[in-house]
């Protein structure tokens, strides 16, 4: 099970979720929250999708600010957290965030156990998190704070620089030199993010290289481009290294 993200925004998972905006191929469209960012063409996404997904609290404020008018002109599913949605084998539920009232993240399992979870705006320490099978961590409060939050057979990805590693049996660990490297190309931290990141796509294939790239070409300044996708490049080559020699260590 993969995750991706489309030109127009879109943040695909499995293989019927679509989440904030419109996407043709996808049965179900899920709304994480009410702000306009998320909402981008929920009209498309009304005509096309068998349904449009949000919490009660979410369709109570599209109501507020677009009027009850909006959300008929298709079919809104209103799912409490923790309720779970069956789409043709595969599994949603709404989880909650420390956002704004409504606010969800979403969670999508298929029939032999892949989960993959997508959240949008958040706030720590609030928002909780759900059992995960990938966990990366670039301070230490956050590797002690998660890592019994990881499911048994997870991997963590951690920064080799800001994180001392614990012992936790049934979970890969991948030491990742990301702040030392932004340090020392760039002489700062603020790429360390990136590398990382390219680090876990590499190893995990949770999304494509090609939304990845996108990713950062829409969201970065033209001044901070090139390295931000030098950067990645970085990550994408530590990640297969370290890869390789976690497997010769342990014969997985």
């Amino acid at each position: 099970m993969q995750a991706n993200v489309t030109r127009n925004g879109a943040i695909l998972l499995g293989k019927h979720v679509a989440c904030d905006s419109h996407d043709k191929t996808r049965l179900l469209r899920v709304v994480t929250h009410a702000h306009a960012d998320h909402m981008t063409g929920l009209q498309q996404s009304l005509r096309n999708c068998n349904a449009v997904v949000m919490t009660p609290a979410t369709k109570d404020l599209i109501d507020v600010l677009k009027g009850p008018r909006c959300l008929q002109r298709g079919n809104v599913k209103a799912i409490e957290y923790d309720e779970p949605l069956d789409v043709d084998g595969e599994r949603l539920t709404l989880h909650k965030v420390d956002h704004i009232l409504g606010a969800a993240q979403v969670l999508v399992e298929d029939a032999v156990g892949n989960r993959i979870l997508y959240t949008g705006d958040f706030r720590l320490p609030n928002t909780p998190v759900i059992k995960s099978d990938i966990l990366i961590a670039m301070s230490q409060a956050a590797y002690d704070k998660y890592l019994e939050d990881t499911a048994p057979g997870s991997i963590i990805f951690f920064d080799e620089k800001e994180v001392s590693k614990k012992e936790f049996n049934g979970i890969r660990q991948i030491g990742i030199p990301a702040t030392s490297c932004a340090l020392s190309q760039t002489g700062g931290k603020q790429v360390a993010n990136i590398i990382i990141l390219g680090a876990a796509v590499s190893v995990t294939n949770v999304v494509n290289k090609e939304s990845l790239l996108w990713a950062i070409r829409e969201n970065v300044d033209k001044r901070y481009l090139d390295l931000n996708q030098r950067s990645m490049e970085t990550g994408f080559a530590l990640g297969d290294e370290r890869w390789l020699s976690l497997e010769e260590r342990t014969g997985r």
